[in-house]
């Protein structure tokens, strides 16, 4: 049989179908590992996806019905299963029940809070396992190569404790060089301009639950008052700010920048935008292009997520260096007056996803930045 990677399109294709068929899916696996590191580290045969128990059957008619079937394994149970396409795309499943009150009622026992990861895959937000329990999970077995370099990008990315029964590979020569590890999660190359030298050190990965101190503190020093801190906050815990894209950047194990962009909408039609803020850098660490950075890979992940227009408020001179332009002036009238002087402060930028015409309009963005405080540049 045909021995096919499963590519980043490739899973994002089929995220999409499950999703229009309204079946709930956690990324599990290798691809969850690089969903919260932000990156792919290394090819995949399969896709490891836990879903409700009580979806299998939809499950199984959507997949039945491109080709899928069951391939028996050692450990295949009712919960536990895989589905082949006739390319030897494999896709392990995982199932599980909670009922209203959050107990476990079927399936495995996915503890509840291992759901409420959120990582990106080829630029695409996703739910996945949450890191820490990547790890747990990874020490329920006996781990070979491969588990290790997934457990110890885990590890050195959230800070997580190398577990003990991974020590015995740390004799291993590793099979890419740290440096070189951190420089391909630096930017997306298909969308960054060149970064200067001192960033080749940096790391930016999805920003998730446990991150929160970490990003405040960034958002704090940046600012130098806690205005923006609690906004970013406030708009992480807005359900009507979802989609978010918040991208961590870290250097020498250093968190040294956030960046956040919130959903928006435009005109009467409500053509998809997001809205980029904040963006900080800790002033140590300012001038070196690390927010240049942060903007490529957070317009390449909320472009690929759907968005037609990506909008912000902030200093004409800097935004427009990175493809912003005035929005005022090509009729897109931000949720508050704007003064005058200041117009140009406004500004947008069209996506890839972007048709020729766009309806213009009032934008809309999330209830946390919906405040006429926070639209005075």
């Amino acid at each position: 049989m045909p021995d096919s990677e499963f590519t980043a399109g490739d899973v994002i294709a089929l995220l999409r179908q499950l999703a229009d068929a309204e079946i709930e899916i956690i990324v599990d696996g290798g691809w969850a590992v690089d969903a919260v590191l932000g990156r792919q580290t290394r090819p995949h045969r399969d896709l490891d996806i836990a879903i409700r128990h009580s979806d299998v059957p939809r499950l199984r008619t959507l997949l039945e019905a491109q080709g899928y079937r069951d391939s028996p394994r050692p450990d295949t149970t009712a919960f536990n299963f895989v589905l082949e396409d006739p390319d030897g795309r494999a896709v392990d499943v995982h199932t599980y029940e909670f009922d209203s009150a959050g107990n476990h009622i079927d399936g495995l026992p996915y503890p509840i809070d291992s759901l409420n990861g959120r990582g990106i895959i080829d630029g695409h937000p996703v739910r996945c396992i949450t890191p820490e329990w990547l790890v747990r999970f990874h020490t329920e077995y006996e781990p070979d190569k491969t588990d290790f370099r997934d457990v110890r990008a885990l590890c050195e990315a959230f800070h997580i404790p190398l577990p003990k029964m991974y020590e015995k590979f740390l004799e291993l020569p590793p099979s890419l060089p740290r440096s070189a590890e951190r420089l391909t999660a630096a930017i997306d190359r298909s969308l960054a301009t060149p970064a200067p030298q001192e960033t080749e050190a940096l790391l930016i990965r999805v920003a998730d639950s446990n991150d929160l101190d970490a990003v405040m503190t960034v958002q704090r020093a940046a600012f130098g008052s806690n205005v923006e801190a609690e906004l970013t906050r406030d708009l992480l815990n807005d359900p009507t700010a979802d989609p978010t894209v918040s991208l961590l950047a870290v250097e020498d194990d250093e968190p040294v920048g956030h960046i956040l962009f919130s959903k928006a909408r435009v005109g009467e039609r409500e053509t998809p935008a997001t809205l980029l803020a904040p963006l900080a850098v800790v002033p140590a660490r300012q001038r070196r292009g690390i927010g240049g950075a942060l903007i490529a890979t957070g317009l390449a992940a909320v472009t690929r997520s759907g968005a037609d227009l990506a909008f912000v408020l902030g200093h004409p001179d800097y935004y427009t260096r990175h493809g912003f332009a005035p929005a005022g002036r090509l009729g897109y009238e931000a949720p508050y007056p704007i003064a005058e002087k200041d117009a140009d402060a406004w500004m947008v930028q069209s996506l890839g996803n972007a048709p020729r015409r766009l309806p213009t309009g009032r934008v809309t963005v999330a209830d946390a930045i919906n405040r006429p405080e926070y639209w005075r540049e």
